[in-house]
């Protein structure tokens, strides 16, 4: 049976996956984001390329589909990049540089969000740094980081301030806290930073407890060791800082930082 993609989330394993549908000429269909981030699509659509004698396939898509194959990323116990699984699947024969997307494929050994362990992994793994800033900035290319995002992530961080071993970034004009952290992971050990955007949201992603206790005590969104909120001003802003400038200092003393 024919085989059909359908391709959602943008990133670098999606990204190689469509070069090697388009090589081995099989249909693929790009799925747009929808509301809250989340990439679906219809079951009627899924019946339809059934319909066609053709073998739905989903990658990056949230929802699984009556019929559908869903290449999935990460398995308990399994690290597997769906790019792998679609390339042993169609026959293809990885390059070298699809083997790096494959070592960074985030998805595949489930980290949180803005952890960059998968690039303390690359640096173990013998990759220099050069291939894994390629990659890096590859992966944020095609999850539609810009050009001109990346540079104003550069200004903010020639400006950024350090207080107990918390890394201070502020007026970053965007939400692409990516293009923070991937380039902090070769200044600092242990990730410690906190960013604000000009339009008052903030990022903290460092240790669990602090993200939590943050998270009780301001709101927002907290999974693992990151924290998304919210701040008003520059009070607000300086309370938040003090706190996990507090915060680290008691990881410093515990020799942690």
């Amino acid at each position: 049976m024919e085989k059909y993609y359908f391709i959602g989330k943008g990133c670098a394993v999606t990204a190689e996956i469509i070069k090697i549908l388009e090589i081995k000429e099989i249909p693929f269909e790009r799925v747009k984001e929808g509301r809250y981030g989340i990439y679906d699509v219809s079951q009627e659509k899924i019946d339809e390329i059934i319909a066609q004698g053709k073998q739905p396939y989903l990658v990056g898509i949230s929802s699984a589909r009556k019929g559908a194959v869903k290449v999935l990323d990460y398995k308990v116990n399994c690290t597997h990049s769906a790019l792998l699984s679609v390339a042993v699947d169609c026959n293809a024969t990885l390059s070298d540089w699809q083997h790096l997307v494959v070592a960074n494929d985030e998805d595949a050994y489930n980290h949180y969000p803005y952890s960059v362990n998968q690039m303390a992994e690359l640096v173990r793994m013998g990759y220099s740094k050069r291939a894994i800033e390629k990659v890096r900035a590859y992966d944020r290319e095609q999850a539609g980081v810009t050009q001109q995002e990346e540079h104003e992530a550069e200004l903010c961080l020639a400006k950024m301030t350090m207080q107990n071993q918390l890394q201070i970034v502020k007026d970053l004009p965007h939400e692409k806290f990516r293009t923070i952290t991937d380039r902090l992971f070769w200044l600092q050990n242990v990730q410690n930073v906190v960013i604000f955007t000009v339009e008052g949201s903030l990022l903290y992603a460092g240790f669990a407890d602090i993200a939590l206790s943050m998270f009780k005590r301001f709101g927002g969104m907290c999974s693992y060791a990151f924290w998304e909120g919210t701040y008003k001003g520059a009070e607000e802003q300086n309370r938040i800082i003090r706190l996990l400038s507090q915060a680290s200092r008691k990881k410093v003393q515990g020799g942690l930082l």
